[in-house]
Formats: C-alpha cells, structure tokens, sequence
C-alpha cells in the first residue's frame, strides 16, 4: 500500500488533469490503459473548469485528495466554502506545504532510485544513446532536467542539445517552455506518460 500511494505522489506532480477518487483507485490501473485515463483526466479537468474553479485550485485539491482520501470535487467544495487552502488542508489533517515537499522528494528519489531504468527510457524516448545521456548527467545536468528536457524537446521538435545548452546558459525551463510556445498542460501531461512508461517498463 506505501509502495503504491508514494507512486500516485510522484505521478501527481506531473498530473496537468485530475483524476475523480482516491489513492487507492490508481492501485488497480494496468499499463495500456494510459489513454483513457488521460480523457478522463481531460474531462474532469474541464468540468471542474466549468464550475469557475481555477486550474492552480484543482492541482491543490488533487494534492489534498490522495492525502486524504477523498474525492476531487469534496475538496473543492470545503475550498469554496472556506476561502482559503492552509484551512482546507487542515481540516482534512493535512499540511499544504508539507505535502508539496512530500511531492518533491518523492518525485527526486523515485528518478534517482530507477535512475538505470530512467536513462534506458531516455534513451529510447529521444534516441539519444546512453553514453551521450549519462555524459549529460556528469556535465552537471540532473536527471530530472533531463528528462524534462527530453520532453520538451519532442514536444517542440528541436534537439535535446540545444536546450541543454540554454539550461547551461543560464534559462529555466519555465523560460524555455515559454519560448517555445509549448503550454504547461501538454508538457505535464507528456511528463507523466514518460513516469508511466519507466513504471511499467514500456
């Protein structure tokens, strides 16, 4: 059950929609089923939209929920009626802030624990070979640059190189999106494919 909750923190990062239920609905899901998943994330995601709630809104309620346990639309509506997320978070016990650190670290320590498999996935992902990426990691590049890195690339059609030098010019990755015109949504949405696709080994 650790084992299974920690893999929905660190998917949750790069979650860009919402999934409606709790932690313990992701144990069952089976690699094959991502695009599914992802229109009902895209569904929901709108929905909640509809309703005049704002996207940062959503990705805390999501936060909250696999905490708590509850569903998406519960934790908005205690949001709505409490204005204020430290008290949203407080009444279902849980720490906004605490959680967000939890996210992190999951998410880092999940890279560097599969670090071999994450760099097998690299290298399939953007044809780059293993040399090449792990030349990137020992030039002072961190696996979890590069693997955005490696998303954005495919996503804006340029090659991992130049963004990699930008990076070592001194631009975030915020900056790079930007410029590339490349929305936050798609590039979550991409990220997770690529946590999926190291999970299951695809």
């Amino acid at each position: 059950m650790k084992v299974a909750v920690s893999l929905v923190l660190i998917l949750c990062q790069f979650l860009p929609f919402p999934y409606v239920g709790t932690a313990a609905d992701f144990e069952g899901n089976k690699p094959g089923h991502n695009q599914k998943y992802h229109m009902h994330f895209m569904k929901e995601f709108k929905e909640y939209e509809k309703q005049g709630y704002e996207k940062e809104d959503i990705r805390k309620a999501i936060l909250i929920s696999k905490y708590a346990k509850k569903d998406i639309g519960i934790i908005l509506a205690k949001f709505k009626e409490t204005g204020s997320w430290e008290e949203t978070a407080e009444y279902f016990g849980a720490d906004l802030m605490n959680l967000k650190e939890a996210l992190k670290e999951n998410r880092l320590g999940f890279l560097e624990e599969n670090k071999d498999k994450v760099i097998a996935q690299l290298s399939q992902y953007t044809g780059e070979s293993e040399d090449v990426l792990a030349d990137h990691l020992e030039g002072g590049i961190p696996l979890h640059f590069l693997v955005k890195a490696a998303v954005l690339s495919k996503l804006a059609e340029v090659e991992l190189s130049r963004i990699i030098q930008d990076k070592q010019k001194g631009k975030s990755l915020k900056q790079l999106t930007e410029e590339m015109n490349i929305e936050r949504h798609k590039l979550k949405l991409e990220l997770r494919m690529f946590m999926e696709a190291v999970k299951s080994g695809h």
